[in-house]
């Protein structure tokens, strides 16, 4: 076949941006083959050419109502004959149709010269189309106009949406979809990757209940899933229903099938999916890091036409939370797509373009599944969140959010998924385990915000590590209001005399309560929330590979607000990823970084097409002196002895192997017992391994010390022994990983009544 390339005028070059990562590669299309009505060139005028603004008026609104997708206003601007011709749904579905053929994206125009005669105008306007897999191409092109009741009406045709489609001509577009990339963890362990499951589940009327125990048993062994739970799940249900209980590994039910199939009731279904992980060779029923790396679905019925112009056939899955929805243009490739041009008849006349297929590409993480899932079953079902970063890079090497899901709740391969069931358990779990509490969850702060106080008070001048205060077992210094000290409740005597440090130490309120309430009223009343802000509070880190909530940093105007914010209560709110960031800054010399959790994106043999580098986003606005004092505090929170420092009886154990700098934090809630805040950093630079700062936070557990404390130590104890020693117990365990018994909580037995103060440790 002959090509015109004067008709082809398509300049097809993909376009892909990124903030922060490469963009994906760009492919080369074939030039478009010739149509039957080519218009290359703006029309020679028939009479002599004239200003017509109202004219041109018409043909610019008629193209913005297309810059806008709004079909129905076009429709209203072309004459009463097209009008006649075709009905508004029918334009309307013509339109839609070529547009998701295109991929198109978006037009712009610019209007040319117009000529016209009484009551019959001819106007010129270049179209510039911007389709995503085919790029930008242009067309000049004239629009008939009648003048009908005062109006300039369209002579509409379809030649008009593209030239090449005159005459009834159609578009259709082919596709080639590449198949989805994997996400890996820092030492190539898939964290998505295609792998079979098999689905467990039973029918209640064949258990013979002289063997229901060891059914259970087993079905508890392979799933993961709690005796009770398996039990409970189909009490009610008819003798013939499919009830479903969880998901296995091939492996663990090809070991098991003997005893498998002497239990008639349990029905096993092998199917494909992308989430598998096995714990001690137990699958892992909920998932590592589910919240960090999210999972896929079939396109909503509603995003289809969305997903169309991006390129996408429609019938895909594509990523809806974490990684696997802001990667998706890496994991799902660039989808190969042949444009074709049809007669009316249905034969194909030419093809217009092609964009071959570029393959996906697997993204490397930051993060360590050793790690993470002993993090994740130390937390149980407690709800709570860790974040561990390395603290000179940004590194996220662990990011837990607690409870978890197990991704293939939303596979649509998965038979357990049938009924809706398991999935409608997980979207109306009252403890929402579908938010990634490490990131997209704010809450107040409590003591771990004094370090952000005591940096205000050290830098406006007002305070220097040698001012004295006596810590009392409360604070009068707002008149007819009285604002208790943590010790008061534990019934401990006053700390007494505090400098700066011991007040960081001894966490005392009073003494932070005073630095809020003497700054505001000397007119420095801002400088304490521009400290916050200026620590990274209040704002998104910008890791922008998954969601997450900017918090809230207020700006007191009272006194009460003052004393308030300064121990990190009020209306201030915080995620634990804001809090690690700036204590990684407080560890590393003061320097904001912007975390990761990517470490590399690879196409499929293996060429890196990005590669993580540590980016500076900020410096905190404190001097190399203060920010020393600082961090001689928070050694002293854990080491000293005078005063006693508030993580002493937890932490200084490790002392001897570890370096270890931190504080506590209990934030006071409105809903009952305090959420237990724990933040810190190691300083161990003949370790061998990057140094960590880890932000902890258990929910409504009770003090930092006795609950998040632990679980830093934890961390600690995980990241440099490599998960071979867990430490020593958590407070709600008998064993390592073991809850003490089914009803335990976090909460220590010594933690006392909140009261209506918020406490300080």
């Amino acid at each position: 076949m002959k090509i015109n390339r004067s008709l082809v005028s398509l300049i097809l070059v993909l376009t892909a941006c990124s903030q922060a990562l490469p963009a994906a590669p760009a492919a080369t299309p074939t030039p478009a083959a010739p149509s039957s009505t080519p218009t290359s060139s703006l029309p020679t005028p028939i009479i002599e050419t004239t200003k017509q603004p109202a004219v041109s008026a018409a043909l610019g609104t008629f193209l913005d109502a297309w810059k806008n997708m709004d079909h129905a206003a076009m429709y209203s601007m072309i004459t009463k004959a097209a009008q006649a011709a075709i009905n508004v749904d029918d334009f309307t579905k013509l339109y839609t149709d070529s547009e998701t053929a295109l991929t198109l994206t978006g037009i712009d125009y610019v209007l040319g010269p117009t000529t016209a005669k009484p009551g019959e105008a001819t106007a010129t306007a270049r179209l510039t189309y911007k389709a995503n897999l085919f790029g930008e191409f242009s067309r000049d092109m004239a629009f008939k106009m009648l003048l009908e009741d005062g109006s300039w009406k369209i002579q509409w045709h379809d030649g008009l949406i593209l030239p090449e489609m005159g005459g009834g001509n159609r578009l259709k577009i082919d596709y080639t979809i590449p198949a989805r990339a994997s996400i890996f963890d820092k030492y190539g362990q898939p964290l998505a990757a295609p792998t079979k499951v098999v689905a467990l589940g039973v029918i209640p009327g064949q258990i013979n209940p002289n063997k229901e125990e060891a059914m259970n048993t087993l079905l508890s062994t392979l799933t993961g899933i709690p005796w009770e739970d398996i039990y409970n799940a189909y009490q009610g249900a008819g003798a013939d229903w499919y009830v479903p209980i969880g998901e296995a590994t091939v492996e663990s039910v090809e070991a098991n099938s003997a005893m498998i199939k002497s239990f008639p009731a349990i029905v096993a279904s092998e199917f494909d999916t992308r989430y598998s992980y096995t714990s001690r060779g137990v699958y892992f029923s909920k998932g590592v890091a589910p919240q960090v790396i999210g999972y896929i679905q079939p396109i909503p019925a509603d995003q289809v036409t969305y997903y169309k112009r991006l390129g996408y056939q429609g019938s895909e899955q594509v990523g809806v939370a974490g990684l696997e929805k802001s990667q998706e243009k890496y994991l799902a490739g660039t989808h190969g797509a042949s444009l074709t041009l049809y007669n009316p008849q249905g034969q194909a006349i030419s093809r217009l373009a092609q964009v071959e297929t570029q393959p996906a590409q697997n993204i490397t993480t930051t993060l360590d599944t050793q790690l993470q899932v002993n993090l994740e079953k130390s937390f149980q079902d407690f709800p709570g969140a860790v974040v561990v970063m390395e603290r000179d890079t940004g590194r996220i090497l662990a990011m837990v959010s607690s409870p978890g899901y197990d991704q293939n709740r939303f596979m649509a391969a998965n038979p357990n998924n049938q009924n809706g069931v398991l999935l409608q358990n997980l979207l109306n779990n009252e403890d929402r385990p579908l938010l990634n509490r490490a990131a997209q969850a704010s809450y107040p702060l409590g003591s771990v915000f004094k370090i952000i106080t005591m940096a205000a008070a050290l830098e406006t001048g007002v305070f220097t590590n040698d001012s004295m205060y006596d810590c009392q077992s409360d604070y009068r210094g707002i008149p007819g209001l009285v604002l208790d000290d943590w010790t008061k409740a534990k019934g401990y005597p006053p700390s007494g005399e505090l400098n700066l440090s011991g007040g960081l130490i001894r966490s005392c309120n009073p003494w932070f309560y005073h630095i809020g309430v003497d700054l505001f009223n000397r007119g420095f009343n801002k400088a304490v929330s521009d400290m916050a802000r200026a620590f990274g509070l209040g704002s998104a880190t910008g890791i922008e590979q998954i969601a997450e909530d900017t918090g809230n940093i207020p700006d007191p105007q009272n006194e009460n607000d003052a004393a308030q914010f300064a121990i990190g209560q009020g209306t201030t709110l915080v995620t634990p990823l804001q809090v690690a960031r700036f204590i990684a800054a407080v560890g590393n010399g003061g320097t904001l970084l912007k975390p990761s959790l990517i470490e590399q994106i690879t196409g499929p043999d293996g060429t890196p097409t990005y590669t993580f580098a540590t980016e500076k986003t900020g410096t905190l606005p404190v001097s190399p002196e203060n920010l020393k004092i600082i961090q001689e505090a928070m050694h002293g929170v854990i080491y000293s002895k005078k005063p006693l420092g508030t993580a002493r009886s937890v932490l200084s154990s490790m002392g001897k192997q570890y370096n270890l700098y931190g504080k506590t934090g209990t934030a006071t809630t409105s809903e009952g017992a305090p959420h237990s805040w724990f933040g810190g950093y190691t300083d161990m630079p003949s370790s061998g391994k990057p140094d960590i700062a880890v932000a902890v936070i258990v929910e409504f557990a009770g003090e930092g010390s006795e609950v998040a404390a632990p679980m830093f130590e934890r961390v600690v104890s995980l990241y440099y022994t490599e998960g071979m020693s867990a430490g020593d117990l958590l407070p709600w365990e008998s064993r390592v990983y073991k809850l003490s018994e089914p009803t335990a909580t976090p909460t220590a037995t010594t933690t006392p009544t909140p009261t209506n103060e918020p406490p300080a440790q």
